[in-house]
């Protein structure tokens, strides 16, 4: 895959310099681009669980990120700056918002104010569906242009937050995306 487009607010792009980070960022786009994904591109013929998985499986094998399982980020990942007279910590949490229901992502805004409010993570980083590419996925699922719309609208403490909304596209032409089966 590659990174569509990316918005940046309250500062997150100086805060990413300033408090070194830009190595996390930069294994952020490195895990997006080393995710191949090729699917059918009609309207919903697509599962969005497959993107979903790949992407964990690429976090779990670059090495470093913590998995959070529920009620928090997704990942996160921390460097230790060795500085005198003490070692200072820093870290950057993703969540990845591209199978669940679009107002999800709000869920994904709590869990980063509660992160940064407590000092768990000082960047917040979402991945979400480009808008081309969510037309190909369930018709539920999130797009950057509805990701924007939450935060500048709907959530207004959200614009107060250092995060990254960053946008993901396909690769290309393939067959469809298995879909999950749901209970019946």
């Amino acid at each position: 895959m590659r990174i569509d487009s990316h918005i940046s607010y309250d500062g997150a792009e100086k805060r990413l310099t300033r408090l070194g980070l830009t190595p996390l960022f930069d294994e952020v786009v490195n895990i997006i681009q080393q995710t191949p994904i090729y699917l059918q591109e009609e309207k919903e013929s697509n599962g969005a669980a497959f993107i979903r998985e790949h992407l964990d499986n690429n976090f779990t094998s670059y090495g470093g990120w913590i998995k959070t399982q529920v009620g928090g980020i997704d990942w996160q990942k921390t460097l230790t700056h060795q500085t005198s007279p003490q070692p200072i910590q820093v870290s950057l949490g993703v969540e990845i918002q591209v199978s669940g229901r679009s107002d999800m992502v709000i869920r994904d805004l709590v869990h980063f104010r509660n992160s940064l409010r407590d000092g768990a993570v000082d960047v917040g980083l979402i991945i979400v569906p480009s808008d081309r590419l969510q037309k190909y996925l369930p018709d539920r699922t999130l797009n950057l242009s509805t990701a924007q719309r939450y935060i500048e609208q709907e959530f207004h403490e959200a614009l107060q937050f250092p995060l990254f909304l960053v946008s993901i596209e396909h690769d290309g032409q393939g067959p469809a995306l298995p879909k999950k089966r749901t209970k019946q």
